[in-house]
């Protein structure tokens, strides 16, 4: 699937050109993993193929930096942070680095 907008809302099209989730987010990036990164009321989370919420919207980046699962993890912004979480929305490296990203 790839990320849409449509009338300033996003969301996600098939391989035919189909809307399999609706418009809906304030951004998003395409499928990584079988997780793509959501942006709701200005927080990051991530939906699944179906388009439920897995990881609630709890992070804070720049939406052209990080955000993609990788390896099974995704490099995101807590706070002042960044961390590294699983697909399961667990933390699983936490840094003090100033900049993180997937690879």
């Amino acid at each position: 699937m790839a990320a849409v907008r449509i009338n300033d809302k996003w969301g996600f099209i098939d391989q035919s050109g189909n809307v399999v989730i609706s418009p809906q987010f304030e951004q998003a990036h395409d499928f990584h993993e079988t997780l793509a990164g959501v942006k709701i009321n200005d927080q990051w989370g991530f939906v699944n193929q179906n388009g439920e919420i897995v990881i609630a919207p709890q992070f804070n980046i720049d939406s052209n930096f990080g955000n993609d699962f990788s390896e099974g993890l995704a490099a995101v912004k807590t706070n002042d942070e960044w961390v590294f979480v699983e697909q399961s929305g667990n933390y699983l490296i936490t840094t003090n680095y100033e900049q993180a990203k997937d690879v």
